[in-house]
């Protein structure tokens, strides 16, 4: 079975002359490169390097965005017919667009009329308030989750 993700993937390569390259899911099984994805490149475990060399991302919602945010990467949010047929997928991509007051773009009918240069841009304020409400506050040490947690079994 061919994903969906296909029709918006060819969208943005013919419209925008870039490469698709898919950061694969990991409890997902696709060769590196899978006719899933229509022969594009399938990297696995890469999530964050991949986002941080990007132009963008498109995602339905997962980590990537927090990726996305601290890389100050425009994000495109995508859903389908059947999601939004689906009670708690729904709610979930409109919760993750709606941080960056942005509408999700339905892949079986509305990729066509969407405006890449507005999908694109970048509120730095909105990413600035999603940072500091999901990822890290701005009283938060700068230093990585082990290096805090090492720190405080020493004191014990």
């Amino acid at each position: 079975m061919v994903c969906k993700k296909n029709i918006i993937s060819n969208l943005i390569e013919e419209k925008n002359k870039l490469s698709v390259i898919i950061a694969g899911n990991p409890d997902s099984k696709h060769d590196s490169i899978s006719p899933h994805y229509g022969n594009r490149r399938v990297i696995y475990g890469e999530v964050g390097k991949l986002i941080k060399d990007c132009e963008f991302i498109i995602t339905k919602g997962s980590t990537a965005i927090s990726f996305a945010v601290l890389f100050s990467r425009p994000i495109i949010f995508y859903t389908t017919s059947e999601y939004q047929n689906t009670n708690f997928t729904k709610k979930a991509i409109l919760a993750y667009s709606h941080c960056f007051n942005k509408t999700p773009i339905n892949i079986d009918k509305d990729y066509i009329h969407m405006d890449f240069d507005q999908e694109l841009l970048v509120d730095d304020k909105l990413y600035s308030l999603y940072e500091e409400n999901y990822i890290k506050t701005k009283k938060s040490i700068n230093q990585n989750s082990w290096e805090i947690f090492i720190n405080e079994l020493k004191q014990i």
